[in-house]
């Protein structure tokens, strides 16, 4: 059985090469004030969701004139009234101004590990620009009314300037108060901030609890197996503990730029991680992953597969590090919570059969822990074949 666990985790390690599991569709936008009050709004967006196939989205990116084209007109219609910008105490009407599709092959939009994405710009005219018009604070939001993938990454910059301000957003929630330079002091309250350093740490740490439920389906896998293999909660709680431990330093070195390890490389291995811990419940041994020690390097592998996610978007330089670490809070509040709920699923099954006051609600019996083993195993080939475009 040992033989065959490594030669499974090395075949799902190099099968597929090209593989970007933890590679983020987040949305990205950046909101150019002009000195005449004008503002443009540049989009850089994941639409396969409202587009809806990857085919037709494929044949949109095709169309030579999409500006002027009913269909992509009638997928956007919504997304100027989305973006909700207020510049002093004026809401900006923005119109679609342009429409570019990324120029991919066919085979890069039906890649399931590709995300092609769209550039889309908003503009708004100043009414006021030819009469007395003076600069205001300014703050952006995304509404419902037009499905952006999340976080969103906005930027606001003044170009005369150079003055900018990157947060991260979710949806219907407001940007800190961007002020413009030339603002005196009396002028700079104009719009309530919404909670300054606070509201931007919070914001991080939603965006990562939403980046690992549901979008840590690997990362939610991999506990899965740990908690199948326990012995006890105290087994469970210092195993996942060193797994956290592992991740939450690969993360923020990865993302600092301090240790970049090959996508291609790191991210197979990830699923390898899967196709492991899934053999080891499969030879029925409540033991967890064979050692602490191969839990840990585990953990430093899925820490790196974060870490690429987040050099996808731009984090703030002057809060870089408190980014990071709030980001890394969500991502252990979303496993903790799951790791609760799969207990409380769990327990609650347990007590039709057995007491947990008397005999502990783990170790997990052996047939479960190793159909749960099976299901493991099954996933990781799943998605070693799917990622590798085999299914």
């Amino acid at each position: 059985m040992r033989r065959w666990r490594g030669l499974l985790c090395l075949l799902l390690a190099f099968a597929v090469s090209p593989a970007a599991a933890h590679l983020l569709n987040m949305s990205r936008a950046e909101v150019e004030l002009a000195q005449s009050g004008d503002v443009r709004v540049t989009l850089s967006l994941d639409l396969l969701r409202t587009v809806g196939d990857r085919q037709r989205y494929y044949e949109l990116s095709e169309l030579s004139d999409p500006i002027n084209d009913p269909d992509v007109l009638a997928l956007l219609a919504e997304l100027p009234s989305a973006v909700r910008i207020v510049h002093g105490n004026r809401l900006v009407a923005l119109t679609l101004a342009s429409i570019r599709f990324p120029d991919e092959p066919a085979s890069v939009f039906l890649d399931p590990l590709s995300w092609p994405r769209t550039d889309v710009v908003l503009t708004g005219i100043n009414p006021d620009r030819d009469i007395d018009w003076r600069p205001a604070p300014l703050t952006v939001q995304f509404t419902d009314a037009f499905f952006l993938e999340e976080p969103i990454a906005t930027t606001i910059i003044e170009p005369a300037t150079g003055k900018s301000q990157t947060r991260w957003l979710v949806t219907n929630q407001r940007s800190p108060v961007f002020q413009p330079s030339a603002l005196s002091a009396d002028e700079t309250t104009q719009i309530p901030d919404d909670g300054g350093v606070w509201a931007a740490f919070s914001n991080y740490v939603v965006a990562g609890i939403r980046h690992i439920l549901p979008g840590g389906f690997d990362h939610l896998l991999f506990v899965t197996g740990l908690l199948l293999a326990s012995r006890s909660i105290r087994q469970l709680a210092v195993t996942v503990s060193l797994f956290t431990l592992a991740h939450s330093v690969t993360l923020i070195v990865g993302a600092l730029g301090w240790v970049q390890p090959w996508p291609w490389l790191v991210e197979p291995l990830i699923l390898a991680s899967i196709a492991w811990v899934g053999l080891s419940n499969l030879r029925g041994a409540a033991t967890g992953a064979a050692s602490r020690v191969v839990v840990f390097l585990f953990g430093l592998l899925h820490g790196f597969g974060f870490a690429g996610a987040l050099r996808e978007l731009a984090l703030p330089s002057e809060q870089t590090l408190p980014a990071l670490l709030a980001f890394n809070i969500g991502v252990e509040v979303g496993q903790l919570g799951f790791l609760l709920v799969l207990l409380a699923a769990y327990s609650g099954v347990t007590l039709l059969r057995r007491p947990i006051a008397t005999t502990g609600l783990l170790p997990v019996p052996r047939p479960l822990r190793q159909l749960g083993g099976a299901l493991l195993v099954g996933a990781s080939a799943w998605l070693c074949l799917d990622l590798g475009g085999l299914v």
